[in-house]
């Protein structure tokens, strides 16, 4: 009985880490979807919350956790993230602050990828303006036919989004915010009963 216990107990762990692997996966694929832009016109690039789905953003600046007009952007982004999935009105009172300290947790681990998000775009559009008077110089000095220069402009979209992704993955921000996700959902479940980790593990996964 001891070892049919103790296979169970077992079955059970390996289930609730496999849910967790589900969801952080669920928001890497969503991260797949935010591209960066590139304006043909004004030349620069834009990246929807800096590359970073919702669930990464999280913090306790929204209606969850304060008082708020609940159309702030840290609002929107609440609404539209794993906070919407928990049952507020059946947590008990440890619980709501057991919460509220792991996702106080997770938004200043996150802090630092956003914020190295933000340089990227910020030196990466820096740069290619650069590139870009450059390139211009080259051609008002006659170092390069207007053919040559032409093409430089073309080829100018894909240079600067590849150097744009290149340093995303040199800075490891989709890596460390994934693990910095997979801690706070394990707190969450850690935190949760057993049937409300059940009932928003479906809500998210199934979202």
């Amino acid at each position: 009985m001891m070892l049919g216990a103790c296979n169970k107990t077992d079955s059970t762990l390996i289930i609730r880490d496999q849910q967790i692997s589900n969801l952080v996966a669920k928001s890497e694929s969503e991260c797949n979807t935010i591209q960066p832009k590139f304006d043909a016109k004004t030349k620069t690039i834009s990246y929807h919350q800096f590359g970073l789905p919702n669930n990464y953003l999280i913090n306790t600046n929204n209606a969850f956790f304060q008082n708020t007009d609940n159309n702030t952007n840290e609002d929107i982004i609440a609404r539209n993230s794993i906070l919407s999935k928990i049952k507020w009105n059946e947590l008990s009172n440890d619980q709501y602050n057991k919460i509220q300290l792991v996702v106080e947790s997770f938004a200043r681990q996150q802090a630092g990828n956003i914020e190295h998000s933000q340089l990227i775009l910020t030196i990466v559009n820096d740069s290619t303006q650069t590139f870009i008077k450059k390139q211009n110089q080259r051609l008002d000095q006659k170092i390069i036919s207007k053919i040559q220069y032409d093409q430089i402009m073309t080829d100018i979209e894909d240079t600067f989004l590849t150097i744009l992704r290149s340093m995303y993955v040199e800075q490891k921000i989709l890596i460390t915010s994934s693990t910095n996700y997979r801690c706070l959902l394990t707190e969450f479940q850690n935190t949760l009963t057993e049937k409300q980790w059940e009932e928003f593990f479906s809500c998210v996964y199934n979202k």
